[in-house]
């Protein structure tokens, strides 16, 4: 519990020590009974050598198609209509989650509300998918109670290395320049980690919920990041075709030049047969160009005999087909982007993906396929996305069966028909969600 003794110094009791923590310049007080001059030999740890990682991604996605699209589908699916609070109740032998007025349930929506916790929820969502986690930088009143509860970019925040004899990471590291060359080590602010066993160590604190991967003590792995290859081979097609409109895919025109018709049999003073060579041809080049892109041109240089003599030709200039490419170019796109979709665990039909038998387009197909994709695709997403209200309920004291829902989104079947018909199938939004 955090006891305030003056106005910016506050005494933290915690498992291992009563810690002091001062709110202003000269602070120097350590975490978990660890001095600050002993923290300070431990560095933040990188992603990536060089914590290149996130910067090389995020261009890369940037560059794609259709990569910022999957990346906001899945987190779309993950949150469906958001999440509202819920009472936890037994009821004939089923648990059911009801939709109440009761003033508890009101204060958490209000409570809630007043730390934009829903609003920021699509933000660690994103933020999940990307990278499989999210940071929250908690911030506890004098009371011990929840003051703010705000979303930490997934670029400007680091875990340090553990020290002897540590098994979880204690402190954490936030800056906005990490992985650029405007990253200086002095300008880290360290702050600790959320304590599970005394979640009012710290009156600011950050809590990490990431996914976990074997051998990734310090960082996850986002699951869409195998796909890296794939989308540079798919963002290298459009600029292909992008080139090739603008100045032709292949050779235009095939100019034949008898190999000495720049030769002359007495040299003229300041004659420069490379020279004049090279101004001719830019010459014809210019006049067989667009009005804005120079189409291919090859030139070759060759010696014709006519009957044994040599028989001096003009210059010759030959039109070659052009065609626009080979469609195996769009094969190679379509089968790299059912990769990508896989490798964001999102069925295809949800994107609008073509595999080869259609898109599914029945209404009753594209229904279940989103309520499997929601339903099984998203529940450990879920589950993820609300460890931060467990410690929020934790906290502020709120009742063991106060839980939040999230809300699918469903599909409707269009009556087909006639009114009135005992058989007509038309399909209800339904009003039932998915406790996460």
């Amino acid at each position: 519990m955090a006891v305030r003794l003056t106005e910016s110094v506050y005494v933290v009791r915690g498992k291992v020590a009563d810690v002091g923590v001062q709110f202003g310049a000269g602070a120097d007080i350590g975490y978990n009974g660890i001095s600050k001059a002993k923290a300070d030999k431990a560095d933040h740890v990188p992603i990536g050598n060089k914590d290149e990682i996130m910067h090389e991604l995020h261009l890369l996605v940037s560059e794609s198609a259709n990569k910022w699209s999957l990346i906001r589908t899945k987190r779309d699916l993950m949150i469906g209509k958001g999440v509202e609070v819920r009472t936890r109740k037994i009821e004939a032998g089923e648990e059911v989650f009801v939709l109440d007025e009761e003033p508890e349930t009101i204060a958490i929506e209000d409570f809630l509300e007043s730390i934009q916790y829903k609003r920021n929820l699509r933000a660690r969502a994103i933020d999940l998918v990307w990278g499989g986690r999210y940071y929250v930088k908690m911030t506890l009143a004098p009371n011990a109670k929840v003051e703010r509860f705000e979303r930490v970019d997934t670029f400007h925040c680091r875990p340090y290395r553990m020290l002897d004899g540590e098994s979880e990471v204690t402190r954490y590291a936030l800056n906005p320049n990490f992985g650029t060359k405007r990253w200086k080590k002095e300008e880290n602010v360290e702050l600790p980690a959320f304590d599970p066993m005394n979640p009012t160590a710290y009156p600011v604190c950050i809590i990490d919920v990431k996914d976990i991967y074997p051998g990734q003590v310090y960082h996850p792995i986002g699951e869409w990041w195998g796909t890296k290859d794939s989308t540079k081979v798919t963002n290298k097609i459009p600029k292909f075709h992008d080139s090739g409109l603008d100045n032709g895919y292949n050779i235009k025109y095939h100019i034949t030049v008898p190999d000495d018709y720049f030769k002359k049999e007495a040299y003229e003073d300041g004659y420069d047969e490379e020279r004049l060579k090279q101004e001719t041809l830019d010459q014809i080049g210019d006049s067989l160009a667009g009005i804005e892109n120079v189409d291919k041109v090859l030139y070759t240089f060759n010696k014709v005999f006519t009957d044994g003599k040599f028989y001096e030709s003009g210059i010759k200039i030959t039109p070659l087909p052009n065609p626009m490419s080979d469609d195996a170019y769009m094969k190679v796109l379509t089968s790299m982007t059912q990769i990508s979709t896989s490798g964001h665990r999102l069925l295809p039909s949800m994107v609008g993906v073509d595999t080869g038998n259609g898109l599914g387009t029945s209404g009753k197909e594209l229904e279940a396929t989103a309520n499997f994709q929601q339903g099984f695709l998203t529940y450990s997403d879920r589950e993820l996305l609300l460890e931060d209200f467990q410690i929020l309920k934790k906290i502020m004291g709120w009742s063991r069966n106060k839980v939040l829902v999230f809300k699918d989104i469903k599909l409707y079947t269009f009556d087909v028909t006639p009114a009135g018909s005992e058989s007509n199938p038309t399909t209800k939004q339904k009003s039932d969600v998915n406790k996460k």
